[in-house]
């Protein structure tokens, strides 16, 4: 089988992204910032954030990680966790993130390796990174919109690290509302483009629904009827089984169950490859009740990131959304039941 060869439209932008990433590396940040040092990096064609924080003050190795988007802050909470040397949080390792590591050519997979022949002799520091998802295996950036952004977050990132290393108030103000954090942020005037400093308040970075969304939901769902004393009971759970994406991206698949509390009987179930599970849950509740014609009064989920997909469609729609942690005895025998069937 013949070695993966090099896309000549990436090979320009490879260099790029690993010059910038060994300047990162010799800036050496970690000296100063640790992972409680959070920052935020707009993606100029998304218009979305992502949130870093460089690696390496406590003796981990040293790097930087990116957790994307609102959802992401939710991981990032989580591995801060980790870092203060809590061992109960879920899931227990990075996640919905892009991590910038340190390493050997032996760590490249193959079709990045071709990219990686300009570094200069057998150097044992060579950048790596690496994107997580939840229920996948560890990948690498392929496509030229995920380098390009990689490569704006590691130059400014160099300019925040430098600028946090003589003041150290600059990505927190206090207000009265709460905390703000820094957000560099891009504008193009008269055709340039240009990064500036904003602020948003810590509070306001969470999953939303967009208004895209609110306009769905309006018109399809909030003039159907509640069906008052009605409970829809959610899991999101796991399945004990392994699958691979069409490019051999391993993955565990994740099982979405709604069980009607009181009548005991299936809403409806779904099974996600774990990239989807956000916005496809939120499709697949507006499918159900669509389909059922009502809206329920309340939906009790097991799931953080349930709760954080859908509270605010039930916010819209009028729906009282609680978390029930320890779980609803129905739901958890057909949850049982499922994984068994999988293994």
């Amino acid at each position: 089988m013949g070695k993966t060869a090099a896309d000549p439209d990436l090979v320009g932008l490879w260099e790029k992204v690993l010059i910038t990433a060994e300047n990162f590396r010799q800036l050496a940040p970690w000296n100063w910032m640790s992972t409680e040092d959070l920052y935020g990096i707009q993606n100029p064609v998304s218009g979305r954030f992502a949130y870093c924080c460089v690696m390496g003050s406590s003796g981990n190795s040293p790097g930087l990680v990116l957790f994307h988007g609102a959802i992401g802050l939710r991981h990032f909470e989580n591995f801060q966790h980790r870092e203060e040397g809590e061992t109960d949080t879920d899931p227990p390792e990075l996640q919905h993130c892009w991590h910038l590591s340190f390493g050997n050519k032996e760590d490249l997979f193959s079709s990045e390796s071709v990219y990686y022949k300009s570094l200069p002799g057998t150097r044992p520091n060579i950048p790596l990174i690496r994107e997580y998802t939840e229920g996948m295996s560890p990948w690498n950036l392929s496509n030229e919109k995920d380098l390009e952004f990689m490569l704006q977050v590691l130059e400014q990132t160099i300019e925040v690290c430098l600028r946090f290393k003589y003041d150290q108030d600059i990505l927190e103000r206090q207000a009265v509302d709460g905390t703000y954090l820094l957000l560099r942020t891009y504008i193009e005037l008269e055709g340039i483009g240009l990064w500036q400093d904003e602020w948003e308040a810590q509070h306001a970075l969470k999953p939303g629904t967009t208004e895209a969304n609110k306009l769905y939901l309006r018109s399809n769902c909030f003039n159907l009827p509640v069906n008052r004393g009605t409970t829809w009971a959610i899991d999101l759970f796991f399945l004990p089984s392994t699958k691979k994406t069409n490019q051999g991206r391993g993955y565990q698949p994740r099982m979405l169950l709604v069980l009607d509390r009181d009548q005991g009987c299936i809403i409806g179930q779904h099974i996600f490859v774990p990239s989807e599970v956000f916005h496809g849950l939120q499709f697949k509740i507006k499918e159900y009740i669509v389909k059922k014609q009502y809206r329920p009064e309340t939906i009790l989920t097991t799931s953080h990131e349930a709760f954080e997909a859908l509270e605010g469609i039930c916010n819209v729609l009028q729906i009282k959304i609680k978390k029930q942690l320890q779980g609803v005895a129905g739901l958890r025998q057909i949850k049982e039941t499922l994984i068994q069937a999988n293994r």
